[in-house]
């Protein structure tokens, strides 16, 4: 019998929420590939909201945009799930 491992993304310390994404995957690789994805946006929406910056995100340097990146990335976790077994053996 395979066990499927299922990983669930955390932002936070809580699941994450957003209605474009699943937050469940198979592998993770997947998982990880929205991490990704969702650092780098959530990074330039957080940098952009914030008033004590006056040049816009696209006017950083590439070096500062990743380490923005970064720290938004180190917020996310993928957490495996095993499903439970019923019954005996």
């Amino acid at each position: 019998m395979s066990m499927e491992v299922v990983y669930v993304i955390y932002f936070d310390g809580k699941r994450y929420d957003n209605y474009s994404r699943r937050i469940a995957y198979l592998s993770e690789a997947s998982a990880r590939k929205v991490v990704t994805c969702e650092a780098k946006s959530k990074a330039r929406v957080e940098y952009s909201g914030n008033k004590d910056f006056e040049e816009g995100w696209y006017a950083l340097p590439l070096k500062q945009q990743k380490e923005f990146t970064e720290k938004m990335k180190e917020r996310f976790e993928i957490i495996h799930f095993v499903p439970r077994v019923e019954g005996g053996k």
